[in-house]
């Protein structure tokens, strides 16, 4: 999962507050996580997983919508000064990325097993969860540039900062719902083994991981350039 990392430093500043609002952001929604997986109630992702899953996807759009543009972070450059109807275009252009995505996602899971006419439902609520959690921090951070989003996700090569930390979190969620298929066609006849329970809570675990090494990746090499550059 290395990667050759680009070597420009973020701002001290911007360190702090991606590794501060990261942090808590991930501990706080695997701490949610895990109570809704042994929860019995109405938070239960067992339960109500179409409820919960729109929950946990809420919460993580409007985290990193709200953390990026609190670092004046918008799309890779900032878009104060953009007019209502350039903010508007670019609400409408990057909420119909996330519908496709959704849809590109809900196909994926369907090529790899998933039922394709009888849980139609719990496959886009899946796809959804997917784009919530590798699409829209990408699009926070490096909005719509193709030139980026290949530099990052095709040559493997983010700047360090909130693109190492999407880069990471990215390829978490990704393995995180691989691994989560895995217990399905297991026969223990357990509630928690139906579609797309396992493959939601990996995918969430998966981007909590992911964000927590893409923060401890950024603190080691952010402090090693450093020594390195005042050496």
């Amino acid at each position: 999962m290395s990667a050759p990392m680009a070597n420009r430093l973020p701002a001290k500043e911007t360190l702090n507050s991606l590794l501060k609002g990261h942090l808590i952001f991930s501990i706080s929604t695997l701490m949610l996580l895990f109570f809704s997986i042994n929860n019995e109630n109405l938070f239960s992702i067992v339960k109500y997983r179409f409820i919960v899953t729109k929950l946990f996807i809420l919460f993580i759009s409007v985290f990193n919508i709200i953390l990026y543009n609190f670092m004046n972070i918008h799309g890779g450059t900032s878009q104060r000064n953009a007019g209502i109807l350039s903010k508007i275009r670019i609400i409408l252009k990057n909420g119909s990325l996330l519908f496709c995505s959704s849809i590109f996602f809900h196909v994926i899971a369907v090529l790899f097993g998933a039922p394709f006419l009888e849980s139609s439902a719990e496959t886009f609520h899946f796809g959804m969860t997917m784009s919530a959690t590798v699409v829209v921090p990408a699009l926070c951070v490096m909005g719509t540039n193709t030139v980026q989003w290949i530099r990052i996700f095709a040559q493997n090569s983010p700047e360090l900062g909130a693109e190492s930390i999407v880069y990471f979190s990215t390829i978490c969620s990704i393995v995180g719902a691989w691994l989560g298929a895995f217990p399905i066609p297991l026969d223990w006849d357990r509630p928690w083994q139906e579609w797309p329970i396992t493959c939601v809570v990996g995918t969430l675990f998966g981007y909590c991981t992911g964000v927590i090494i893409g923060a401890a990746h950024l603190y080691i090499n952010y402090n090693r350039i450093k020594r390195i550059k005042i050496t």
